[in-house]
């Protein structure tokens, strides 16, 4: 039989630190589309630049798409953090219930 062991409190955190990177993404965005309106201004008259904005744009969805995704799979870590530790104290109750029926 194997064993499986969780300690929900560790499982919160990683949720925590996973939600925190999500939060890097948005100003690597930020800075794509920047880069991306200077070099459309600075290069009028080539396609060059709108190419840049246009990756820039396309770059930032997906970077709004991702955060999204991060965020929630965060969120799920923490939800299974609880329920991980609503169990298991529902197990505890059971193991006292069974142990009080025995006396």
């Amino acid at each position: 039989m194997s064993q499986v062991y969780a300690d929900p409190a560790r499982i919160r955190g990683a949720g925590d630190a996973v939600r925190e990177q999500a939060t890097q993404l948005r100003p690597v965005a930020a800075d794509t589309d920047t880069g991306a309106t200077e070099a459309r201004s600075q290069n009028t008259g080539f396609r060059t630049g709108m190419a840049c904005k246009t990756f820039a744009e396309q770059f930032g969805s997906l970077a709004d798409r991702l955060e999204k995704r991060v965020l929630d799979e965060g969120k799920h870590m923490k939800d299974s953090a609880d329920a991980w530790e609503d169990c298991d104290q529902e197990i505890a109750r059971s193991f006292d219930d069974i142990g009080r029926e025995l006396d």
